[in-house]
């Protein structure tokens, strides 16, 4: 006859040995010891690292998430897209101490502008200012001779119009036509398109950023700039001194419209367009409603939740007519 070997162990009658040195088992202690290895087993470091695994493979998602954000965000593409010069691949290697995902500053903190003055650039004698590096993407890195490399590019539609020389901002001279008047050596082209005369961009090189593309706006031109019944108004984003917050609008505004994006370079001609996309938290401003009181033509107001700490509230920004700066 046939026989199984838990058949056998099951007849093997004494239970009450001691759990001890290589004594025999009885078949009762030893399901007792295997369903408490297999309960330990299933309740320890399998689920430990299960969970892990798991908590592991959320952070991944939303850290691709927050990279593929950042990336639709700073990687230039499209129509407004054009860089024919790419800058040339870096020959040294980003220092240890460079975030990647920072904007690089030049040495010793002077943000670009070396003795604090305001670069101007002439141009069709219109005077425009510096506006900052007009980033493809914040990567970058300064290499071992102090230098900052940063992604740049220069948008569709603008052309070379000629090299620019430089004066000295120490000098009491106004700039005349492609001179720069800076506090620093540079060397570069100016590049400008007739139908965006309100900002024109600047190839250059210095001594502490490697050859890239400045954006330079002109004297009469604000980032969020609306147009209403053919009057320019200013959206002053981050300035509460120029556009103050209401927490309630004004009595007999009515609802205008809504406000519609154009490109940054233009100046608005159409009913409520604006040339700025975001308001002071980032938030788009597509689409957001624009009111007016029909008396007053000295303001518009455009709506905006404020955030603080305990949490938001409505409001409405007060924008200015806009004449442009004093003389």
């Amino acid at each position: 006859m046939r026989q199984r070997i838990s058949d056998l162990l099951d007849g093997y009658e004494d239970g009450s040995v001691e759990l001890s040195g290589n004594t025999p088992l009885s078949p009762a202690r030893i399901k007792e010891l295997t369903r408490k290895r297999i309960t330990k087993k299933k309740s320890g470091l399998p689920r430990i690292l299960g969970a892990a695994a798991a908590a592991a493979a959320c952070m991944g998602l939303v850290f691709l998430a927050g990279y593929a954000a950042r990336t639709a965000e700073h990687t230039p593409g499209g129509p407004d897209f054009q860089d024919p010069h790419p800058v040339a691949e870096p020959t040294a290697e980003p220092t240890a101490d460079t975030d990647p995902y920072q904007p690089p500053q030049c040495p010793d903190g002077c943000d670009m502008l070396p003795g604090g003055f305001n670069p101007v650039l002439c141009f069709n004698g219109i005077r425009y200012h510096w506006a900052g590096l007009n980033q493809s993407s914040y990567n970058g890195y300064v290499d071992e001779n102090g230098r900052t490399h940063t992604p740049t590019y220069r948008p569709a539609g603008f052309e070379a119009v000629g090299d620019f020389t430089v004066i000295s901002h120490l000098s009491g001279e106004e700039p005349q036509e492609l001179e720069l008047k800076a506090g620093f050596d540079a060397v570069g082209t100016v590049y400008a398109n007739p139908e965006k005369p309100a900002a024109v961009y600047v190839r250059m090189e210095t001594e502490w950023f490697a050859e890239s593309y400045v954006r330079f706006t002109a004297d009469y031109y604000e980032s969020g700039l609306i147009c209403f019944e053919n009057q320019l108004y200013w959206f002053a984003v981050g300035q509460s001194d120029k556009s103050p917050h209401l927490k309630g609008l004004p009595e007999d505004a009515v609802s205008v419209g809504t406000l519609h994006v154009i490109d940054k370079d233009l100046i608005p001609s159409g009913q409520l367009e604006i040339n700025f996309s975001t308001d002071c938290y980032g938030n788009p401003l597509e689409g957001r409603e624009v009111f007016r009181v029909p008396t007053d033509s000295d303001a518009i107001y455009v709506y905006e939740e404020q955030f603080w700490r305990e949490g938001s509230y409505d409001a409405w920004v007060a924008c200015p007519r806009w004449e442009g700066p004093a003389g």
